[in-house]
């Protein structure tokens, strides 16, 4: 059976243009992440599988959430001086499910 394939700059400006109202630039040369005002996808092929562009679609909605959550005004720096990094750690994991929950909330077609 042959693998549908989609072209990665297509997908990536279609992903860039849904969410171009959050002022949120894809640029795929690192790991997930973003600062809050950019979301970084990691080094991605011309082509596209469909479970490629299911997962990098995942990673652009997640990071997404950070962004639309809100999760930068909590103080990382303040729960690292008072809990450690295990307090970072367990601060991360629930600001993960709650971002996620909102994005599901918020946008049609978001599936975590």
């Amino acid at each position: 059976m042959n693998e549908i394939t989609h072209d990665t700059a297509p997908a990536l400006g279609a992903l860039a243009k849904f969410y171009a109202g959050r002022n949120v630039a894809l640029m795929p040369d690192r790991a997930p992440c973003t600062d809050g005002k950019t979301i970084w996808v990691p080094e991605l092929p011309k082509k596209l599988t469909t479970e490629q562009l299911r997962i990098l679609r995942g990673y652009v909605d997640h990071e997404a959430g950070h962004i639309v959550g809100n999760s930068f005004s909590a103080s990382i720096g303040h729960i690292v001086y008072k809990y450690g990094e295990a307090g970072k750690t367990i601060f991360n994991a629930l600001e993960d499910a709650r971002i996620e929950h909102l994005m599901e909330n918020m946008y049609e077609g978001v599936d975590f």
